[in-house]
């Protein structure tokens, strides 16, 4: 059976020192150190990541480490955004949502930055990780699991991104929308759901 996942949604233990844990290097929307992805798999997650940034700006990064070596996973996650220019005093207001984890230690984590957060609350990160990210992890298929966790996020962000703007808007805009037509919009573009890795957690 295998050993439960940790969730950590935005709030984590008490801090230790990262000088035993340094930021990998940033290779893109997808960063697979643990290598518990496949190639296809890679591949669907830098999709769904660029077809959301294209349209709302916002950011969606996936980071596996093998362990923390004892870091605080939030710390860590900052640290990771600060090494990357994606957060703190020397990048921009950018709106990122960073993917963490931690094989050995078994602990999962969405991190958003004080720009993102405003398109996905904590509780909804929360209910993402442990409805539908955890569940697969726990079995092992990062594949699925990480593409659930993809797909939420960037489903949740539009549509508070899209609320948004139809309350800038005003009336008018709503009314004028056409349900069918939004609807025919939202299925152009479907999403497969990728087949299980044959890498589990060891």
């Amino acid at each position: 059976m295998a050993a439960a996942f940790l969730l950590l949604a935005l709030l984590g233990p008490a801090s230790k020192s990262l000088e035993s844990r340094e930021a990998p290097r940033y290779t893109g929307r997808v960063n697979d150190y643990a290598s518990r992805l496949s190639e296809d798999s890679e591949l669907i997650l830098e999709h769904i990541s660029f077809r959301h940034e294209k349209k709302y700006g916002d950011r969606i990064i996936l980071l596996t480490v093998d362990s923390l070596k004892d870091v605080d996973a939030e710390d860590f996650s900052r640290k990771v955004l600060e090494s990357w220019k994606l957060a703190g005093p020397e990048a921009k207001k950018e709106s990122v949502v960073l993917v963490l984890v931690a094989v050995l230690e078994k602990q999962v984590r969405i991190h958003t930055t004080e720009a993102a957060r405003e398109f996905l609350h904590p509780n909804e990160a929360s209910s993402i990780l442990g409805k539908s990210v955890l569940p697969e992890l726990k079995k092992g298929l990062y594949s699925v699991g990480l593409f659930l966790a993809f797909e939420e996020i960037s489903g949740s962000m539009s549509a508070e991104h899209e609320k948004r703007k139809r309350r800038e808007s005003g009336p008018e805009a709503e009314s004028a929308e056409d349900p069918a037509d939004s609807q025919k919009s939202s299925s152009q573009e479907p999403s497969a759901k990728p087949a299980a890795d044959e890498k589990n957690e060891p």
